[in-house]
């Protein structure tokens, strides 16, 4: 996992703190705000994500602690309205944690080609093609089809991931 961190630009690191080390998945990651962390009581909760509406509290470990802080100090969180579960409803004012260079809310289209994915090739975790010339997909097992682990925040969601088919 320190390797996809290290690939990733510094304002994306987050990311992979955040999935590693919460086991957020990347909408609820991408939904995290400053405001969801309560760094005295060491939790985070998970109140608002891209897609749907379930909420939780996850513990805060202190090197996830110090690794967001340090994140917050370098790129602030600067506060947007939109409409969070719906794409015509209602507007929600929030500061997202993580933002692209230009200050807007980031979403996966902005992270997984870029970086997120040459990263994962970087550390042998995701390979672009299989051997037989088609795209490669983890197994709902968390495992590639190469059988290597993929990281907690992975790009594909297990409910769309298949394992890849031999023929």
């Amino acid at each position: 996992m320190q390797v996809v961190h290290d690939e990733l630009p510094e304002r994306y690191r987050i990311v992979a703190v955040l999935g590693a080390g919460l086991g957020l998945r990347q909408g609820e990651i991408m939904g995290r705000s400053p405001d969801d962390i309560d760094f005295l009581g060491e939790r985070v909760r998970v109140v608002r994500q891209v897609k749907g509406g379930k909420t939780r509290t996850v513990p805060l470990p202190g090197t996830v602690a110090a690794e967001t802080s340090a994140h917050m100090a370098a790129f602030p969180a600067q506060r947007v309205a939109l409409p969070w579960r719906e794409t015509d409803g209602a507007s929600v004012t929030v500061s997202p944690l993580v933002t692209t260079a230009l200050g807007t809310p980031c979403n996966r289209r902005h992270i997984n080609v870029p970086y997120w994915k040459p990263a994962l090739v970087k550390a042998g975790s995701y390979r672009s093609r299989s051997p037989a010339g088609g795209t490669t997909r983890r197994a709902r097992t968390g495992r590639t089809p190469y059988g290597t682990s993929t990281p907690a925040c992975s790009s594909t969601p297990a409910s769309r991931s298949r394992p890849s088919r031999s023929t």
